[in-house]
């Protein structure tokens, strides 16, 4: 499924589809639901942070699991959110788009694995988690460009 391409007045702005528009396509097009955190990042303000709360729920589903299983899992993620995010740039015709919050889901879950972050407390892992998401953001930049 496709979304008709960004209105002229779209296409003038930054992010492309307006975020209304997105709204009304993404329950039925599973690869922009996920990738929008299920709607999650449709949120007008500080979109990132209302991922970021999409991934706490899956992060104590499986913060239980093995390390090995977790890990498995995480990069499991990390590499479906790679291609599906490439399907979103192309169905959006725009590059990043503030609505795709799959980066902060992951990069949380990456954060809240990381040696030692029970003894960092909440707010010591808020502080590692901003390189992390930056590189898993640099990361998905480069292969979504290939």
């Amino acid at each position: 499924m496709s979304i008709s391409p960004p209105t002229e007045q779209e296409s003038e702005g930054s992010v492309g589809i307006s975020r209304d528009r997105l709204g009304r396509h993404i329950w039925k097009n599973p690869v922009l639901l996920v990738v929008t955190g299920f709607g999650a990042g449709l949120i007008p303000y500080v979109p990132g942070t209302a991922g970021t709360l999409v991934a706490i729920p899956l992060y104590l589903f499986i913060a239980p699991l093995s390390p090995t299983i977790y890990t498995g899992i995480v990069l499991l993620l990390f590499a479906l959110g790679v291609a599906m995010c490439r399907q979103a740039e192309r169905q959006l015709a725009i590059h990043d788009h503030p609505a795709v919050v799959w980066d902060e889901i992951v990069g949380y879950l990456v954060t809240m694995f990381l040696p030692g972050s029970r003894a960092l407390g909440v707010g010591g892992r808020r502080v590692c988690s901003i390189p992390i998401i930056r590189y898993l953001e640099t990361v998905s930049d480069q292969n979504s460009r290939a």
